[in-house]
């Protein structure tokens, strides 16, 4: 991985539209928590894309207040999608993630709702939906609870506590 020295400090664009069949897909690189968040995106067809899981979050407050580095260019996120990343990528392992705010050129209105319309295959074909409810606070055993409650109605429903 290139040092910030080394990295160009240009903010990260998305080089071209998505056709309607693809799909673009992050990989998070290997890291300790609290360093910088390394990426890459990449753009797969929904009908061959590798596995990757997939996250679904509260976007929280619309302010950029962190960024990253995707594809070796500073690219801003909100700090729920931040905190996500850090708690979730792995230290050896790379991770392949969908993270709608990274993975959807959200600037571009025409490309947002033709994802919108993928998103049930999106999140169906991943081999793992996270779902981040962000740092522990005081409200996170009321909110643990009902999602265990939750996930016991409906026999195709699974929940995995880490």
């Amino acid at each position: 991985m290139a040092s910030s020295s080394e990295v160009d400090i240009k903010a990260f664009s998305y080089d071209r539209k998505l056709l309607d069949d693809e799909v673009r897909i992050l990989t998070v690189q290997p890291g300790e928590f609290g360093s910088a968040v390394y990426c890459t995106v990449s753009t797969e067809t929904l009908a061959n894309v590798l596995p990757y899981k997939a996250l679904s979050y509260c976007w929280g407050e619309a302010a950029l207040q962190d960024w990253i580095w995707l594809n070796e260019k500073r690219f801003d996120i909100t700090r729920n999608v931040f905190g996500a990343l850090q708690y979730l990528r792995m230290q050896k392992t790379p991770l392949r993630i969908w993270i709608d705010a990274l993975c959807i050129h959200q600037d571009d209105i025409a490309e947002k709702n033709a994802q919108v319309q993928h998103m049930g295959q999106i999140y169906e074909r991943a081999s793992e939906t996270i779902v981040w409810l962000g740092p522990s606070n005081p409200d996170f055993p009321d909110a643990l609870d009902a999602l265990v409650a939750s996930s016991k109605k409906s026999p195709t429903s699974q929940l995995l506590l880490a």
